[in-house]
């Protein structure tokens, strides 16, 4: 695939622009976007800035029409070369790769001016219409800096998009794209983020609903800041400038979103809806993706600004922060569970993209457990958990808490499952890793270095006894996704130190040990939850590591 794309690049450089050929190669290179290997292999034409300029060019051919064909409509050749070259671009433009930010960014400006003054139809849903949607954050960044970008990123995650113009939310349109010495206008106000603290910092604040395009426009701007975060004097500008409230913002409205989000099952249940279920669905799923998309960039530019802080030998003390992560990764966990138990299904990248959310989630919430921060996050999530009010966590609470438990642990050896390998096992890395590339999954891991193994430890320790309560009254459910989640979690946890595995088991053991020895018949419900105990540390025997965990929890059980 990628040498197609390599050859269609070298024919694209030798053709006529304009020409039918140059058109033909332009449909070649197109075709390639409608299958994800397609579209890993186009990202190619990052590396040859020459075909950039080219493409660039094409999208120029509808500007500079001739003054006969200006009064008459652009030529067919030249509108199809037009929209051709757009969807080439929205391709490397939408990828998350940082190497293809790079390819375009600084291109973006020539883009805008290629895109602005064309005229590329009357469907504000074409491919031209999306790219300077896309394009518009590189602009502000190329004319404002930093400092404005993230003031431009505030106004969107406000919910303020409409007011940046009354024509046009493209802050790139209100800009002098040709005079290097733009106004970005809307983002201008150095008052805009104060203001979005203030309302914010308000109790009543609980997201707002982003239009599609502010979503994509905040993409591409978060994207640029996660990516120059990198340097340490710029992330340390964009904290003072408050950079965290913005990201805390995007989280809020991504969590509201996704909250407010229809999902298979209402509509078979809801008789008031009346819709096209197929269209909805589709409209829906692509709804989703775009807010993973926007929340990937948001927690890695987070995670990059916590890191600047434990250099700094500081910590964020904000619990409005902790509550937010905690929250949106109550509403992601449940549905990576939904969609994670078929990664055969026509659409894996959702549970890819909801487990990267999750990875990225779980990765800053390490920083308050690794370096002892306040709040502390175990006593956050397990505060409000007793014995008797197990059943209040719900089915997102539990989803939430033990999807979290086990990623904060390492993973426990894939391949040495003999039979029934939790289908949720491999996910944590090839998500981040498809997602991100290797490189980036190594530096969202960095809390599952073994040095930091027992700091997560000994921050669990003092709560194992409530998780053991939590363990056995899930092990006996009939959802198979709780099931992998429970043994996930053991087994990780019998990875570290089979003592604290055999205290998770014990409740367990004690109870099938009391019910057993007991005289007396056991009832028809007991009876079941012995038989689901059972069958639920059989499952665990198929991993070697949970075998001296039996040893050590039968030897804990009196006789």
């Amino acid at each position: 695939m990628h040498l197609r794309v390599i050859n269609a690049i070298d024919h694209l450089l030798i053709s006529a622009p304009q020409s039918e050929e140059f058109l033909w190669v332009l449909w070649e290179l197109s075709a390639f976007s409608r299958s994800d290997s397609g579209r890993q292999a186009l990202l190619v034409l990052g590396h040859f800035p020459e075909a950039i300029s080219v493409l660039i060019e094409a999208l120029q051919s509808v500007k500079e029409l001739e003054p006969v064909a200006k009064t008459t409509g652009a030529s067919p050749l030249d509108v199809a070369i037009f929209h051709s070259a757009a969807e080439i671009f929205e391709i490397i433009v939408t990828d998350t790769i940082a190497s293809s930010l790079g390819s375009w960014i600084g291109y973006a400006v020539d883009l805008h001016r290629a895109l602005h003054s064309s005229s590329p139809g009357s469907n504000r849903k074409d491919a031209p219409t999306r790219l300077l949607e896309w394009i518009d954050a590189g602009v502000v960044y190329h004319k404002n800096g930093a400092i404005g970008l993230l003031r431009y990123a505030a106004v969107l995650a406000s919910g303020g998009d409409a007011h940046l113009t009354s024509t046009s939310i493209l802050v790139s349109d209100l800009m002098d794209v040709e005079n290097a010495i733009g106004d970005s206008s809307g983002v201008s106000d150095l008052n805009v983020l104060e203001n979005l603290g203030k309302i914010i910092s308000e109790k009543t604040f609980d997201g707002v609903v982003l239009r599609d395009s502010a979503v994509a426009q905040l993409i591409t701007a978060i994207r640029i800041l996660a990516f120059i975060s990198e340097n340490s004097t710029v992330a340390a500008e964009l904290y003072d400038e408050g950079a965290i409230t913005v990201v805390y913002a995007v989280l809020v409205n991504c969590r509201f979103m996704l909250e407010r989000s229809s999902n298979s099952y209402d509509y078979l249940v809801d008789d008031g809806t009346e819709c096209n279920s197929t269209s909805d669905l589709l409209s829906e799923r692509n709804r989703e993706q775009s807010l993973v998309d926007l929340l990937v960039p948001s927690m890695l530019l987070l995670i990059t600004l916590l890191q600047k802080l434990q250099e700094a030998n500081e910590q964020h003390r904000n619990t409005r922060l902790m509550n937010a992560l905690l929250r949106l990764h109550r509403e992601v966990s449940p549905k990576l569970a939904a969609c994670a138990a078929d990664l055969s299904s026509p659409y894996p990248d959702s549970a890819l993209g909801f487990e990267a959310v999750c990875h990225l989630i779980v990765s800053a919430l390490a920083y308050w457990t690794v370096f002892g921060w306040t709040p502390g996050l175990f006593h956050s999530l397990l505060t409000n958990v007793e014995a008797t009010s197990l059943m209040a966590l719900g089915p997102k609470g539990t989803c939430s808490l033990l999807c979290l438990l086990n990623d904060l642990f390492p993973e426990e050896g894939v391949w040495l499952w003999k039979n029934g390998m939790p289908l949720s096992s491999a996910l944590r890395t090839l998500a981040v890793g498809t997602i991100l590339g290797p490189h980036k999954e190594r530096e969202v891991s960095w809390y599952l270095k073994p040095e930091h193994h027992e700091k997560v430890l000994s921050q669990l320790i003092p709560h194992l006894g409530k998780i053991a309560e939590i363990i056995q009254h899930y092990a006996i459910s009939a959802l198979a996704v709780i099931q992998d989640m429970l043994r996930l979690f053991i087994v990780r946890v019998a990875c570290q130190k089979i003592e604290n595995a055999s205290i998770l088991l014990r409740p367990i053991f004690l109870w099938i040990h009391e019910n057993v020895s007991n005289l007396a018949f056991p009832s028809e419900i007991d009876a079941y939850k012995i038989y689901r105990y059972l069958d639920f540390l059989a499952s665990l025997i198929e991993h070697p590591q949970t075998k001296v965990s039996f040893s050590a929890s039968i030897f804990l059980t009196p006789a």
